[in-house]
């Protein structure tokens, strides 16, 4: 698999004269967030069923958040005969290196702020369970709860609750 670095990757985006594609492998929700300008979002779940209109192009770049999923979208794709080329460092790389991204950037990711809530509510449970009443752990059982339901369903109704939040605007 051939790695490129951010530098030598907007070289090659701004000059455009090559039968080309960036593709970005992160979730929807992530791609909406912050994401390489022109770059187009498959996430890795289906980057297998879009090998097939990726044939048509020379050379593929491949993106996500810090290098992982992209390595491993790598793999699919060169195992369908495409030309690969992973972004070392992915996304975070490309920032680190002060270019620019398209979509909001700025804010936490939504994940991120779930588990923040979701650890300050434990956390504020626990304290109120030992210093003012026991029924108070009824938070953090609520809060552990929701947590499983959301790893078995894949439905995460606090992540839901905190996209409508005014930041997230």
């Amino acid at each position: 698999m051939k790695n490129i670095d951010p530098k030598k990757l907007n070289e090659l985006l701004r000059d455009r004269n090559h039968n080309e594609v960036l593709v970005d492998v992160r979730e929807p929700s992530e791609y909406k967030d912050a994401a390489i300008p022109g770059a187009e979002n498959i996430p890795l779940g289906e980057i297998g069923s879009a090998a097939g209109r990726l044939k048509k192009y020379e050379t593929v770049y491949v993106n996500c958040g810090s290098g992982a999923r992209s390595k491993k979208a790598c793999e699919i794709l060169e195992a369908s005969g495409i030309n690969v080329v992973n972004l070392e460092g992915g996304l975070a790389a490309w920032l680190h290196s002060g270019f620019a991204v398209r979509g909001k950037g700025d804010r936490m990711p939504i994940i991120r702020q779930v588990m923040l809530t979701a650890g300050l509510l434990v956390l504020v449970g626990v304290m109120l369970a030992l210093f003012v009443h026991p029924y108070f752990l009824v938070i953090s059982v609520v809060v552990g709860a929701g947590l499983t339901f959301s790893g078995a369903s894949g439905y995460c109704l606090m992540a839901n609750f905190l996209e409508m939040m005014p930041w997230n605007k």
